[in-house]
This record gives structure tokens, C-alpha cells and sequence, in this order.
């Protein structure tokens, strides 16, 4: 028989091969995620958190990107957990929805990609502006220490990464993809304003929420609904309760 060999796996987020296998993404398709994790993720808060103001901001220039959200940043106490990287951290473990993070380590995946990619990433709340930075040394023996700093800050409460950065086109491609499955949350691209056109809705009845916030897996729901041989489900019914009648924005969906 052979030896069962047990080996530490937290330094998986800071290796590339690692990371690749966490993700399920090659190393070219990382800076998307970050978009995409990060959006789900502020969507995930502003939905749990039942909030009426929603609405998620995105900033990005040369080498900077940054998002914020309507409920008002990460805590500082829960970024503490999160970076403790031997430790499962999540506010949804026993939710599970189609594309949407439900193992909840989306978050330890971008601060895995920050690292490799070399950008700087740090978090403003509660009036701090907080940086957690991975011992490189330690990595190369697969150990995961992480040292705290912070000041004060006045900006903004949100996520702010530094050298990160997207052509315009498909950051906005993204956000008009989110706005379309998201009818009631406001988004903001830099100056640009793309309003809500839906009033709130309520996605803790059971009823099949929007927030497949992947359009491929949305499709995806709407051909399942086609061939159901539920007489009562049909993807006109389904679309027009899911997203309050709004038939332009469903009309963007072809």
C-alpha cells in the first residue's frame, strides 16, 4: 500500500499552476474574472442585504480599477477572515445558485491573481484604507503569512486595485451584460450612468431569481424553460415576471 502523503494547500491561491486549478482559468482569462468575481460578489451583498438603494460603481483609468456598492464595503473584521487562507470563509456556504461562486472562495482567487500578476490590491472601509501583504519568502516553502497595514482614508469604501487595467470595450461590454440580468440594480462606468428600470425584486420567495449573471448560463435557463413540459413555465411568462415587464431590456438578450 502505498504512503498517503497529506500536503498543505493554501499556497495554491499563489502559484500559477495552482490557481489555474482553483479557478478553472487560464492565466489569460484572470483579469476578466476579476471583473466578473467582483461584480457577483457586490450583487451577492446588495441581494442579501435586501437593500431598496442598489447600485455598484466601477472606476478605471490607466493601470487602475476600483468598485463600490451600495452597501458600503467589506467589513474589516471579515477581510481578516478572508486572508486567513487555511480557513473557509463565505456568507452563502449553504446557498447554491447557477455561476455564482457558491464554494465561496471567489475573493481568495482574486487576491491570488493581485498577487501573481504583480497589482496592488486593498480595500477601503469603516474610514480605513487596509493592504494585506503575502510574504513571498514564506510562499516558496508553501507557507501563507500575510502582513496587516492600514491607514486612514477618506475615499470611498470599495475594492481598489492598482495595475490592473481593461480596454474600454470590454469593461463596458460587461457592465451592459450585468445591467441587462440585473434590471433593478443602478450601474455606474466611470461618468456613465446606466439606470435601473425595474423597481426592486424580491429574491427571497423561491422563485428563480436574476442573478445568473453569466448571459451564457442565462441562455442556458431559458432553454431548459422552452422544453419544459411544465405547460405553466414558458420563457414569455418567465421573462416577464423575472424582470418586471421590462421588455426592452429583454429584447438585448437575443
Amino acid at each position: 500500500m502505498r504512503e498517503v502523503i497529506e500536503s498543505n494547500r493554501n499556497a495554491d491561491y499563489f502559484t500559477k499552476n495552482g490557481l489555474m486549478t482553483l479557478s478553472g482559468l487560464y492565466e489569460h482569462q484572470w483579469p476578466d474574472a476579476v471583473i466578473k468575481e467582483l461584480l457577483d460578489n457586490s450583487l451577492d451583498v446588495i441581494y442579501a442585504s435586501r437593500l431598496k438603494d442598489r447600485w455598484i460603481r466601477l472606476k478605471y483609468g490607466r493601470d487602475f480599477f476600483s468598485i463600490h456598492d451600495s452597501f458600503g464595503g467589506i467589513p474589516e473584521a471579515i477581510l481578516d477572515k478572508i486572508f486567513v487562507f487555511s480557513k473557509y470563509v463565505s456568507t452563502k456556504s449553504h446557498y447554491v445558485a447557477i455561476d455564482r461562486g457558491c464554494l465561496g472562495n471567489a475573493l481568495k482567487t482574486i487576491i491570488g491573481i493581485c498577487h501573481i500578476l504583480g497589482y496592488r490590491l486593498y480595500f477601503i472601509t469603516e474610514g480605513k484604507k487596509i493592504h494585506y501583504e503575502i510574504n513571498k519568502s514564506l510562499l516558496e516553502i508553501n507557507v501563507v503569512e500575510v502582513k496587516k497595514t492600514q491607514e486612514p482614508a477618506e475615499d470611498k469604501p470599495g475594492i481598489y486595485i492598482e495595475g490592473l487595467s481593461f480596454f474600454p470595450f470590454t469593461i463596458r461590454r460587461y457592465i451592459e451584460l450585468y445591467y441587462i440580468l440585473n434590471p433593478d440594480v443602478t450601474f455606474f462606468l466611470n461618468d456613465r450612468r446606466y439606470a435601473a428600470v425595474a423597481g426592486n425584486i424580491d429574491r427571497s420567495n423561491g422563485v428563480t431569481p436574476v442573478q445568473w449573471y453569466s448571459l451564457e448560463n442565462f441562455k442556458r435557463l431559458l432553454q431548459v424553460i422552452a422544453t419544459s413540459v411544465d405547460a405553466q413555465k414558458t420563457v414569455k411568462g418567465f421573462c416577464g415576471n423575472t424582470f418586471s415587464g421590462t421588455q426592452r431590456q429583454i429584447s438585448k438578450l437575443d
